[in-house]
Protein backbone atom coordinates (compact mmCIF):
# COMPACT_ATOMS: atom_id res chain seq x y z
CA UNK A 1 0.00 0.00 0.00
CA UNK A 2 0.88 3.73 -0.14
CA UNK A 3 0.84 4.02 3.21
CA UNK A 4 -1.45 2.76 6.19
CA UNK A 5 -3.99 5.31 6.89
CA UNK A 6 -7.59 3.91 7.63
CA UNK A 7 -8.49 5.45 4.47
CA UNK A 8 -6.25 3.41 2.14
CA UNK A 9 -6.46 0.65 4.13
CA UNK A 10 -10.39 0.64 3.74
CA UNK A 11 -10.41 1.41 -0.22
CA UNK A 12 -7.94 -1.55 -0.54
CA UNK A 13 -10.62 -4.63 2.05
CA UNK A 14 -13.46 -3.14 -0.22
CA UNK A 15 -11.92 -3.61 -3.10
CA UNK A 16 -10.80 -7.13 -1.89
CA UNK A 17 -14.46 -8.00 -1.22
CA UNK A 18 -15.80 -6.53 -4.66
CA UNK A 19 -13.73 -8.29 -7.29
CA UNK A 20 -14.62 -12.13 -7.70
CA UNK A 21 -11.16 -12.38 -9.70
CA UNK A 22 -9.36 -12.08 -6.38
CA UNK A 23 -9.86 -15.68 -4.34
CA UNK A 24 -7.56 -15.21 -1.50
CA UNK A 25 -6.32 -12.43 0.27
CA UNK A 26 -3.11 -12.45 2.69
CA UNK A 27 -1.80 -9.60 4.93
CA UNK A 28 1.79 -10.74 4.49
CA UNK A 29 5.44 -9.37 6.26
CA UNK A 30 8.62 -8.47 4.14
CA UNK A 31 8.43 -6.31 1.04
CA UNK A 32 4.52 -6.64 0.07
CA UNK A 33 1.11 -5.69 2.28
CA UNK A 34 -0.68 -7.99 0.60
CA UNK A 35 -0.57 -11.42 -1.19
CA UNK A 36 -3.23 -12.17 -3.81
CA UNK A 37 -4.62 -15.43 -5.15
CA UNK A 38 -6.32 -14.50 -8.07
CA UNK A 39 -8.16 -16.53 -11.12
CA UNK A 40 -8.20 -14.73 -14.55
CA UNK A 41 -9.34 -16.71 -17.89
CA UNK A 42 -6.33 -15.74 -19.45
CA UNK A 43 -3.59 -13.01 -19.57
CA UNK A 44 -6.03 -10.52 -21.42
CA UNK A 45 -7.88 -10.59 -18.25
CA UNK A 46 -4.97 -10.65 -16.15
CA UNK A 47 -3.76 -7.05 -17.47
CA UNK A 48 -7.34 -5.67 -17.29
CA UNK A 49 -7.63 -6.91 -13.55
CA UNK A 50 -3.87 -5.81 -12.94
CA UNK A 51 -4.10 -2.00 -15.23
CA UNK A 52 -7.50 -1.54 -14.85
CA UNK A 53 -8.67 -2.87 -11.01
CA UNK A 54 -5.46 -3.19 -8.88
CA UNK A 55 -3.60 -0.16 -10.01
CA UNK A 56 -6.61 2.11 -10.02
CA UNK A 57 -6.94 1.61 -6.40
CA UNK A 58 -5.44 4.59 -4.67
CA UNK A 59 -3.92 2.84 -1.96
CA UNK A 60 -1.79 0.74 -3.78
CA UNK A 61 1.47 1.58 -4.53
CA UNK A 62 3.32 -1.27 -6.26
CA UNK A 63 1.93 -4.32 -7.73
CA UNK A 64 4.29 -7.23 -8.42
CA UNK A 65 2.90 -10.35 -10.61
CA UNK A 66 3.59 -13.98 -11.02
CA UNK A 67 2.18 -16.29 -12.60
CA UNK A 68 2.09 -20.16 -12.17
CA UNK A 69 3.11 -22.32 -14.58
CA UNK A 70 2.54 -25.68 -13.22
CA UNK A 71 1.14 -26.91 -9.93
CA UNK A 72 3.51 -29.66 -7.81
CA UNK A 73 1.85 -29.85 -4.73
CA UNK A 74 -1.37 -28.17 -3.61
CA UNK A 75 -2.96 -28.59 -0.08
CA UNK A 76 -0.07 -30.97 0.97
CA UNK A 77 -0.75 -33.12 -2.31
CA UNK A 78 1.43 -33.97 -4.72
CA UNK A 79 -0.45 -32.86 -8.10
CA UNK A 80 -0.72 -35.99 -10.64
CA UNK A 81 1.46 -35.62 -13.43
CA UNK A 82 3.49 -33.50 -11.44
CA UNK A 83 7.24 -35.68 -11.89
CA UNK A 84 7.20 -35.66 -8.30
CA UNK A 85 7.66 -39.15 -6.60
CA UNK A 86 5.62 -39.57 -3.50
Amino acid sequence: LLNHTQEYVESFHQMLSEVDAILDAWKTTGDADYLLRVAVADLPALSHLISHILAQNKGVAHLKTSVVLNRLKENGQLMPGSGLVP
